[in-house]
């Protein structure tokens, strides 16, 4: 949508000429007059006043694109500690307004998978990359085979999405046998969620 003011100057209501198409001008106060027009495609844009040209202009129309998302490396464990390192870069023609990093259990697809938000600089950024850590070795996936993919929106809700990086999420590592039996039990029914009954018999055994 293209929207034109004029002020000053003296004559007749101004009209607005657009690809063939005039159309007049409204009055917004006593010296001032405003348009609006949308621009599909292409076109010359001038100002005409009492049969003569105010001004004109030559424009173009670029389609808005949906932004980009990538791992600018693979995905992995953190060098220290149990976050999980995400290093991400993201691109948009007009600037990116959030960026989600998906994760799915790569043994059950299908099922809902954990997102997490992560921060943008400022003012919706043309360009930007990062590195995210999140610490997921309290998730109930931890220790198993999952997928991540980046999902980027822009302001006009066009969203891009990075290609697939598969990764094993970090685990706390358990010396007690009660908590490793207790994991893996838990790392069973993440992977097997309908098995709730076999899941109580062990936890009777333990």
């Amino acid at each position: 949508r293209l929207q034109v003011a004029l002020s000053g100057g003296v004559g007749g209501v101004p009209e607005l000429h657009l690809g063939g198409t005039a159309s007049p001008f409204r009055a917004l106060d006593n010296r001032s007059f405003g348009a609006e027009a949308v621009l599909e495609q292409g076109a010359r844009l001038a100002i005409r006043r009492d049969l003569g040209e105010v001004a004109a202009w030559t424009l173009s129309v670029q389609a808005d694109q949906p932004p980009s998302a990538r791992f600018t490396e693979a995905p992995g464990r953190a060098q220290r500690g149990l976050a999980t390192r995400l290093p991400w870069g993201v691109e948009d023609d007009w600037g990116v307004a959030s960026l989600v990093a998906e994760i799915r259990l790569k043994a059950r697809p299908n099922a809902a998978p954990h997102a997490i938000e992560i921060p943008l600089p400022a003012g919706q950024p043309r360009q930007a990359r990062g590195v995210s850590g999140p610490d997921l070795s309290s998730h109930p996936w931890a220790g198993l085979d999952v997928e991540i993919v980046l999902r980027a929106r822009d302001g006009a809700g066009q969203e891009g999405v990075s290609a697939a990086a598969a990764l094993t999420l970090p685990e706390r590592s358990f010396t007690h046998p009660v908590a490793q039996q207790l994991i893996a039990l838990r790392k069973a029914l993440s992977l097997e969620p309908n098995g709730r009954a076999e899941a109580r018999r062990e936890l009777d055994r333990i």
